[in-house]
């Protein structure tokens, strides 16, 4: 009888014990879970906030720098002419752009000059990284692994396209992104300097044309005399699949686009040298040989109209200067592009040069 109620009191003292380590518990427990729930919306604004900052970067950021970086890195490459003209290949092109771009460097005699001291991508992405460890507490490190610009049939002849590849971590200490993201995207050409005449003209144009800015024409190929006047004048652009594209007009190439070729005309007016040269007006070919031969017609025409007359070939200096003047005197176009721009009727009976015979003849010639 007396184990048996010692037996009892041993079980009510262990269910005494039980009930206040389950007490114990159930209070620690219920203070945590209040304490866990006080802090968790600031887990979430934090969360939030770093993963609004990662959005950011992939959508907005990273295609504003891009644009950034590449017009500064196409403005320095027509600047430092001297240094990068005589490219061989577009490969040694890409990897010389792609160096301006992202780091801002141009290799000058076997060593890194630096040419973009805050508009490369490199140093904008560190001044990101900056800001976002000021601002947001938030590690960022990138890495960018390739950069490519091209043109091709999706981005015709008045757009550049861009393929840029980064890898970037964003350490939030609550959460970390590990990302890698390719961008595709494409910028208009239309505002920019030619480059080709930067090249081509220092010592053919006066000094403010050297600054020739792409703007397309607005005919829509209806081509009149009158129209073509105003497109020579304003020294716009037209597609043509014979000319060069924007970026070999960078690299000082002349070869034909078929997608993305672009044309503009000399204007005689801001001529101050050759203006007797024999060659048709078109930009490039009137810097290059390229347009001598049966592709172009193997002639260049004198042109006659409202705005052009009677062409003279063979007077120069005082004499010249005594004949009837005109808007665009002595401008000539080869027998392809005459075609172009619809100016037949206005060259049947007037001078013509013959490349084979390399003299001028016909009933126009004075």
């Amino acid at each position: 009888m007396k184990k048996l109620f010692q037996a009892k009191k041993a079980m009510f003292f262990t269910l005494i014990a039980i009930l206040i380590v389950g007490l114990l518990v159930l209070t620690f427990s219920t203070k945590i879970d209040i304490k866990i729930k006080g802090h968790l919306p600031v887990l979430e604004r934090r969360i939030t906030a770093v993963n609004t900052f990662v959005h950011d970067i992939e959508n907005t950021y990273l295609e504003r720098m891009l644009r950034i970086s590449i017009l500064s890195a196409f403005n320095a490459l027509r600047k430092e002419q001297g240094t990068f003209r005589d490219f061989l290949t577009r490969d040694e092109f890409e990897a010389v752009f792609a160096e301006l771009a992202i780091n801002g460097t141009l290799d000058v005699d076997g060593e890194k000059k630096k040419i973009l001291e805050d508009y490369n991508l490199n140093s904008m992405l560190k001044e990101l990284a900056r800001i976002s460890k000021d601002e947001l507490h938030v590690k960022s490190i990138f890495e960018p692994l390739s950069l490519n610009v091209f043109q091709n049939n999706e981005t015709g002849p008045w757009n550049i396209g861009i393929n840029f590849t980064i890898n970037y971590f964003v350490d939030g200490d609550l959460a970390a992104w590990n990302r890698s993201s390719n961008i595709i995207t494409q910028f208009s050409i239309i505002g920019l300097e030619d480059p080709l005449y930067h090249y081509s003209s220092n010592q053919d144009l006066l000094e403010d044309v050297h600054k020739n800015i792409i703007t397309a024409d607005n005919f829509n190929d209806n081509w009149t005399i009158e129209n073509f006047a105003l497109h020579v004048k304003g020294q716009t652009y037209r597609y043509d699949p014979k000319a060069p594209s924007y970026l070999l007009r960078l690299i000082n190439d002349y070869n034909a686009s078929s997608c993305c070729g672009i044309e503009s005309m000399i204007n005689l007016n801001n001529m101050v040298a050759e203006d007797n040269k024999n060659a048709t007006f078109v930009d490039y070919c009137y810097w290059s040989d390229i347009c001598i031969g049966e592709d172009y017609g193997n002639y260049i025409w004198t042109i006659e109209g409202d705005k052009f007359g009677k062409q003279n070939i063979t007077y120069y200096g005082e004499e010249r200067d005594a004949l009837p003047e005109h808007e665009f005197y002595r401008f000539k176009l080869d027998t392809y592009h005459i075609g172009r721009y619809n100016l037949t009727e206005y060259t049947a009976d007037l001078c013509k040069y013959d490349f084979t015979l390399q003299q001028w003849n016909g009933t126009g010639c004075v």
